[in-house]
């Protein structure tokens, strides 16, 4: 947030000077003198995460911008502003792992891995989190390889229909701001002589402590899923 005042530049200093609660870190000043003693002053308030903050050089009191000017902000206001706290914002995350091959009864297989995992790119710290999974048959979800999230604190129960694979977090399974945690494996097989890929629909539903349920859906197409393998088959030789 930039402020620019006309103020009396005789008893203005360059360091910060500590007049609003609690303190907001990294304030700068700037003087601009025009004239005498008279000039602007600009200040820089960088954004802070510990608001509201009380302006401490008069009366004490909570201000509220409005337009180019300030008024007292009331009890609801307060509220309002003490609600606002760091919150989470989890999101879909996958990556293409590479082509493995190997060998069954009735000949050679391919099979391709999407990774599936949550990202949290707010500045909360995800708690207590919901996560429902669903992908289009052939598409199977494994979590053979991530069986470690589970000594974390995640549960999974798959529904009898076998529609979603729900995930359940307790106090002790967190995601970290700018962090990723990954959850399942979504595999294909295919025979290695006829590769052929089907499209891949991940639906998925995530929720958290102080966030509201996000609703995503992609599409990947089974051609560029194979395109992309191929290309890293070829870098490797």
């Amino acid at each position: 947030m930039l402020i620019c005042k006309f103020v009396y530049m005789g008893g203005m200093r360059d360091e910060n000077i500590v007049s609003f609660k609690p303190v907001v870190v990294g304030v700068k000043h700037k003087r601009t003198p025009a004239r005498a003693e008279k000039g602007f002053a600009v200040t820089l308030v960088p954004e802070s995460d510990s608001g509201p903050h009380m302006a401490m050089g008069f009366e004490g009191r909570h201000y509220k911008r409005s337009g180019d000017s300030f008024y007292p902000m009331e009890h609801f206001d307060l509220e309002d502003m003490f609600g606002r706290r760091k919150k989470p914002k989890l999101s879909l995350f996958t990556v293409l792992k590479s082509r493995v091959s190997s060998a069954k009864s009735d000949g050679a297989i391919y099979e391709t891995c999407v990774m599936v995992g949550i990202k949290n790119v707010g500045r909360g710290i995800g708690r207590y989190i919901y996560i429902a999974l669903k992908v289009n048959p052939p598409w199977i979800i494994s979590e053979y390889a991530h069986q470690h999230i589970f000594s974390m604190g995640l549960t999974s129960i798959r529904e009898p229909s076998g529609d979603f694979v729900r995930y359940f977090g307790d106090s002790n399974f967190v995601i970290h701001p700018h962090s990723i945690i990954e959850i399942a494996d979504i595999k294909q097989e295919f025979p290695k002589d006829v590769p052929v890929i089907d499209d891949l629909v991940i639906e998925v539903e995530i929720r958290a402590e102080e966030m509201m349920i996000v609703h995503e859906k992609r599409t990947y197409r089974g051609a560029e899923i194979f395109a992309k393998l191929h290309k890293r088959e070829g870098s490797k030789r």
